[in-house]
């Protein structure tokens, strides 16, 4: 089926541009509207064959294909930011997903970054669409930062992720608040992985001595998830699944905080 794919792609886009080259352009502005329409559909073929790619777990293609596109749209972004940068973060975020996959955590903690640079840039073009967005790529630089062991740096995130999910949240309950829900219920659980029962020293890959976290943190945060859980529960089972884990870790928090008195 892959082959099949990159068939098709090598097929469409040669017709395309003769397509496009036997029409007569009377201007400099033709010529770049040319070539810019050229790298779009390039780019989006890209991204298809990629996703497609990704799906099969052909991580290494999928790769390879995010490059092109990012180059693609990287181009299309000198001369057009307000249409192509978030196209640029979308697949930097597509591109930290794979070096997750690959365990690759420094490439995707440094895809993650850029993507997050660009979507402060665009958010105020159109905060309701380019802000969750920004919310979920910080999440998946939490995730990214807690695996390399940098606890710290992963709170951080969280909470910027809980503030913008808060925030809609206020406005639009009936949307955000799972999302809401789930962002105090992750920070939950990083206080609760993140910290040394024993109180031994413990380093990074590249020498560092971690900096464990207080893992009682972890019991206002669950209680804020569990009161938008014990609200919605009625909705939905994953709701009341929701509820019932929340619940159990929250119990265990006050159990861990009872016996350290």
């Amino acid at each position: 089926m892959m082959k099949k794919l990159l068939f098709l792609w090598l097929l469409l886009v040669p017709s395309f541009l003769a397509g496009h080259t036997r029409q007569k352009v009377g201007s400099a502005f033709g010529v770049q509207k040319l070539c810019a329409d050229k790298h779009v559909l390039n780019a989006g073929l890209q991204l298809d064959i990629a996703r497609y790619a990704q799906s099969q777990k052909e991580y290494q293609t999928a790769e390879t294909c995010y490059l092109r596109a990012l180059w693609l749209y990287r181009r299309l972004a000198i001369s057009n930011p307000l249409v192509h940068e978030p196209h640029v973060a979308e697949t930097l975020c597509r591109l930290g997903e794979i070096y997750t996959l690959l365990q690759r955590f420094d490439e995707s903690r440094n895809r993650y970054e850029e993507a997050i640079e660009m979507w402060r840039r665009v958010v105020g073009s159109a905060p309701l669409s380019y802000e969750p967005r920004l919310a979920e790529t910080l999440n998946s630089l939490a995730v990214v930062y807690e695996g390399c062991l940098r606890y710290e740096e992963s709170e951080a995130k969280y909470k910027e992720v809980v503030e913008i999910w808060r925030r809609f949240a206020i406005s639009n309950p009936l949307v955000y608040e799972p999302m809401l829900a789930q962002s105090y219920f992750d920070l939950g659980m990083l206080y609760t992985r993140a910290w040394s029962p024993f109180g031994e020293a413990v380093y990074t890959s590249d020498g560092k001595m971690v900096k464990h976290l207080n893992p009682l943190n972890a019991i206002p945060y669950f209680e804020a998830a569990l009161e938008i859980y014990k609200k919605r529960a009625a909705e939905s089972p994953i709701m009341q699944e929701q509820y019932s884990t929340t619940l159990v870790w929250l119990e265990r928090m006050y159990r861990m905080r009872a016996k350290s008195h």
